[in-house]
């Protein structure tokens, strides 16, 4: 009787904590599931750009860099290859400014190609082949990422893209400053060319 007793009361204990084991496990699902919601809420929200960087000039043949600061406001400046006894490679300074709507859909696509991601191929260049740069500056997170100019990739491309139909349209405008390039020139308060080209070797795919 006694040996009966105690079994029956030690399958009570056993189905007790096999209760609030699921209970607890059903807990932590829940709480893993609400985190993730959070998350993906966290994502829709607006991203705020406070700086655009596009470097994308070719040693020999220019090319086109572009600066855009949180406000919209920015300058591009278009890079040609030196014609007749010019020294070296010509540049042109253009004004930028772009509507809430430009600044939204920039935002947009860096959302959508997951920007803050993107790694990049390092495999030797082509000869003569360009090798465009972008930065994004977002509150505290700086992030920059280049890659060689004939490589497709899902993510970068669509936001170069972009980035370059500004500054075709830039071209259209008045224009600042003509002269002779500068590769260490760039407007104030934004990093530079070895300060990108630096934080871009970061996101290299691993070999």
């Amino acid at each position: 009787m006694k040996t009966l007793l105690v079994s029956l009361l030690f399958g009570v204990a056993v189905m007790t904590v096999g209760c609030a084991e699921s209970e607890t496990t059903a807990q932590e699902k829940a709480a893993a599931k609400d985190e993730n919601e959070i998350i993906k809420e966290e994502a829709k929200v607006m991203v705020k750009l406070d700086q655009i960087v596009l470097l994308d000039v070719q040693g020999l043949h220019g090319g086109r860099d572009l600066w855009i600061a949180a406000d919209g406001s920015g300058t591009c400046r278009v890079v040609r290859a030196p014609e007749g006894e010019e020294p070296g490679l010509q540049s042109t300074r253009y004004s930028v400014r772009l509507s809430k709507e430009q600044q939204a859909a920039i935002v947009e696509l860096v959302k959508k190609h997951d920007y803050f991601s993107i790694k990049t191929s390092n495999r030797i260049g082509i000869p003569d082949e360009a090798f465009p740069y972008i930065l994004i500056k977002s509150g505290q997170k700086t992030y920059a990422v280049g890659k060689w100019q004939s490589d497709k990739h899902p993510q970068f491309d669509p936001i170069y893209q972009a980035l370059l139909n500004i500054v075709n349209t830039a071209k259209k405008g008045e224009v600042n400053k003509k002269g002779s390039y500068d590769m260490d020139w760039q407007p104030e308060g934004f990093p530079g060319y070895l300060k990108i080209w630096t934080l871009a070797k970061e996101n290299y795919q691993k070999q």
